[in-house]
């Protein structure tokens, strides 16, 4: 539930502050990661050993250590399609949270790629950190006014804090490379000064 507190990577407890997506009614596709027993969708990003890095679950192969919140690692020794009902996907400031004892992504990533992929050229940029910019909107609400507890969703369970962002990924992935390019200077740009307010007030937080 919003305002609850849950576990993230970093080891501290962190309040949700919102649910990029929440259904209790809809089936969803999930991946099975065993002996973990994480559950987790396509696109949703976990923890891999070596660096901390955060991939789409679609890439985890057998024998690939995820990480679990102690800092240990654990390997995969098998990988289970499974159809579960409700979706739930909780954000927290840092983006991060532990699920069944593993380090993962509040987020999804767009393309099967840890990063972001322009053409033929694969940028420095994570969907991890690419995705926490995106919502510095919201987190910086968040940090002025408090969490409210009251949000909307699509008829597919998507908040409508992330509904628009996610269409305007979606469509800035199918444009030519050249637009793709000339587009990301100016969002990249924005979401930044967004960011740096955001840490600004977060020194002031008023969430409750």
């Amino acid at each position: 539930m919003i305002g609850d507190e849950v576990l993230v990577a970093s080891g501290n407890f962190e309040l949700v502050y919102s649910f990029g997506h929440r259904h209790e009614s809809i089936e969803g596709d999930f991946l099975q990661l065993l002996p973990s027993n994480l559950e987790i969708s396509n696109d949703h990003m976990v923890m891999l050993a070596g660096g901390g890095r955060f991939v789409p679950a679609s890439l985890v192969q057998i024998g690939d250590e995820l990480e679990m919140a102690n800092g240990k690692f654990i390997t995969v020794e098998a990988i289970h399609h499974v159809v579960r009902t409700g979706v739930y996907a909780p954000f927290t400031m840092s983006g991060t949270i532990v699920v069944s004892d593993v380090k993962a992504s509040t987020y999804i990533a767009f393309q099967d790629s840890p990063t972001l992929i322009l053409g033929e050229w694969m940028t420095p940029f994570s969907f991890q950190w690419i995705a926490h910019l995106s919502q510095a909107p919201h987190r910086l609400w968040i940090h002025m006014f408090g969490i409210s507890g009251k949000e909307t969703y699509t008829e597919e369970g998507m908040s409508t804090w992330v509904h628009m962002p996610h269409q305007l990924g979606e469509w800035y992935l199918e444009q030519h490379v050249a637009v793709m390019g000339v587009l990301f200077i100016p969002v990249f740009i924005c979401l930044l000064a967004v960011s740096a307010v955001e840490v600004f007030f977060s020194f002031f937080d008023v969430i409750a």
